[in-house]
């Protein structure tokens, strides 16, 4: 597969994007996810928390399961139903190692080790699935608190 970044929306099963592990294409995934958000009725405040947990965990993918090596494949989907938001972001690289996973400790800022945590300060629920033969699945679900947000398309 080429490096240039697939892209496919579907309104009756979500939409999805491929994109390669390169850091220069977390943009082409934030600009995707903030694209879905908008349309979707999300906040600018709810759009930017969604677009920071996708770049980290992309950025995690990159870093962690393919070790800065490009060319592999990321792949995110996401759904929107009313007010809720679900995207999901799988790599094919080394798993995850949740159980060594520390929290940075915030009163003594380091270089690194925040995308886990504000993963999981960014959205309302997220999950990490290490059980593929290969790769990691995260799972992200963020409701967004604008009574006009619908899922519009």
């Amino acid at each position: 597969m080429s490096s240039e970044t697939k892209r496919y929306i579907n309104k009756s099963t979500g939409a999805t994007l491929t994109i390669t592990s390169n850091l220069s294409e977390v943009k082409r995934a934030r600009d995707w996810i903030s694209s879905l958000a908008h349309q979707a009725g999300f906040s600018a405040q709810e759009n930017y928390e969604l677009q920071l947990a996708v770049s980290e965990a992309c950025s995690n993918a990159i870093k962690h399961a393919y070790d800065m090596v490009n060319g592999h494949n990321i792949e995110l989907s996401a759904n929107v139903e009313g007010r809720r938001i679900q995207i999901v972001v799988k790599d094919f690289g080394k798993k995850l190692e949740l159980n060594s996973y520390q929290q940075p400790k915030l009163d003594q800022p380091g270089e690194g080790g925040y995308g886990i945590y504000l993963i999981r300060r960014l959205t309302d629920e997220s999950y990490f699935d290490t059980s593929p033969d290969r790769g990691t699945k995260v799972t992200l679900v963020k409701y967004s608190t604008r009574p006009n947000s619908h899922g519009k398309q």
